[in-house]
């Protein structure tokens, strides 16, 4: 007679002749891959029809003295084709003493009960994960680091970051919750691979300021055994940030920092009178809030940006037609320092070049360039010399249609340059200009929103730009980003 193999969960079958039918002894084979409990065993079935029912039931105890529970499947007729597979859905078997019988049921006739077959089952990982050694910090004011150790390399890591050093329950850790049950200031999970430290990926966020905080963490390993919940020492965030990109320029640089957030620096009118006030104001007129006070203007009253503000954030916003404004003489930067560029803007995605910010040189060509090409790239475009070619250095990815932070470096002393959106680099180049340091000469026209007044025009929202005529340290890079961000619904 055929065999059929069985597995918990699986089962193989070969038909038999027609005829009666009849099941001998299983023979039972534990695997020995240590990470469950799943017993195989085979058993014979002859004349097998569509319809007739596998039974196999079960005790906790050896010798089988009563069901604890059984499962069913109902043959069909493609099961009587050969060896087939099926789900019996049976449960993952504890450690412990088990035993299994089998049945064959065809209507109301029950085959004699099989034997018995038994196993004492160790195979199931029933101890739980033991973490020690939890470990929070502060960093910043808004933002902490933890880490914890575990014995177990398996399973997820939870964890949870509350106002109260009492330790939530491990089930309250796995739903993000306090030991209130109220919900966490931060939570999170990840996989863990092996034993040790793990360093929380990405660490804490969304923190308030000036404020203690308490991490706890629960691991559950593969098979649902669920650690002690181990507490950190607790933390206290810093104090706010009292940044400004005023810090920026407090050696007196050049450059400057358009800021629309700021309705004292904006005129309806190209001679700094009627004041910008109310929302779909147009702006003719906005005043650089360094020392350097270099004032953008527009003359014509058509091409003047609209001053828009909704949800707490404010922008000027760019027809893409003829909306721009410019100074004839800005003196930023020269040819042989350094040169940051810094926007905060949403533009529309389209195929059109969309110029954030434009230097030109005294000859009226670009000295510096920041703007989406036609694809969406990001791009820097200028030259050092007036008599060199202009020199293009562009990213791959479309930026446009989103808001992001918009930054642009140009070593010109070094003929180095670089393009960030936020704090991805798009592209960078270390011999992006013919380095120098000779003729010095000062930066030109300045012209926010269009490259002259009527080409390759910004078609969108710009809520923050700066230029700066010195390299950024990283800090302050994470400064002005954060900082831009928040003015423009971006994300650093």
């Amino acid at each position: 007679m055929p065999s059929i193999g069985l597995s918990i969960g699986r089962i193989h079958i070969r038909a038999g002749a027609a005829g009666g039918f009849s099941l001998t002894k299983p023979v039972l084979t534990l695997l020995t891959d240590g990470t469950d409990n799943t017993p195989l065993w085979g058993f014979d079935l002859t004349g097998p029809q569509a319809g007739d029912i596998i039974r196999i039931e079960w005790d906790d105890a050896i010798p089988y003295a009563a069901q604890v529970d059984f499962a069913d499947y109902e043959l069909t007729t493609d099961d009587l084709s050969g060896d087939f597979e099926f789900n019996f859905g049976l449960p993952q078997f504890a450690n412990g003493d088990w035993s299994w019988r089998a049945y064959h049921i065809r209507g109301a006739t029950t085959s004699p009960v099989s034997n018995e077959v038994s196993e004492t089952l160790t195979g199931l990982d029933e101890t739980a994960p033991v973490l020690s050694s939890p470990v929070d910090a502060a960093d910043g004011a808004t933002a902490g680091t933890g880490s914890v150790s575990t014995d177990e390399g398996n399973g997820t890591l939870y964890w949870v970051v509350s106002t109260s050093a009492t330790p939530p329950s491990a089930a309250q850790v796995k739903a993000g919750q306090m030991h209130t049950g109220a919900t966490a200031a931060d939570s999170g999970s990840q996989a863990v691979s092996g034993t040790g430290v793990q360093n929380i990926t990405g660490g804490f966020t969304g923190l308030t300021a000036e404020t203690e905080y308490f991490a706890h963490y629960m691991q559950e390993d593969a098979e649902a055994n669920q650690s002690n919940v181990a507490s950190g020492d607790g933390f206290t965030t810093g104090a706010a940030s009292t940044f400004s990109p005023l810090d920026l320029f407090a050696s007196s640089e050049k450059g400057l920092w358009l800021d629309p957030s700021d309705l004292t620096s904006m005129f309806q009118l190209s001679n700094g009178t009627t004041a910008v006030a109310s929302d779909a104001d147009p702006v003719g007129y906005i005043l650089d809030r360094t020392a350097n006070a270099h004032a953008l203007i527009q003359a014509t009253d058509a091409n003047r940006p609209l001053y828009k503000t909704s949800g707490g954030l404010h922008w000027l916003l760019f027809d893409g037609t003829n909306d721009s404004l410019a100074k004839a003489t800005v003196n930023v930067t020269n040819n042989i320092g350094f040169l940051t560029i810094v926007v905060a803007a949403d533009l529309t995605s389209e195929a059109t070049i969309r110029t954030l910010l434009f230097f030109s040189n005294n000859a009226s060509s670009a000295r510096a360039w920041l703007s989406l090409t036609t694809s969406g790239f990001m791009s820097i475009q200028g030259r050092r010399l007036d008599a060199d070619s202009s020199v293009t250095l562009s990213g791959g990815v479309d930026r446009g249609g989103a808001p992001g932070i918009f930054i642009a470096e140009i070593d010109y002393a070094n003929s180095n340059a670089n393009v960030h959106f936020s704090q991805t680099q798009d592209a960078t180049s270390t011999s992006f200009l013919t380095d120098g340091n000779t003729s010095a000469t000062d930066s030109g026209t300045l012209r926010l929103g269009g490259r002259t007044s009527s080409a390759d025009m910004t078609d969108g929202k710009i809520f923050q730009a700066l230029a700066i005529a010195r390299e950024l340290t990283s800090q302050e890079k994470a400064d002005l980003g954060a900082y831009f961000a928040a003015k423009s619904g971006a994300t650093w």
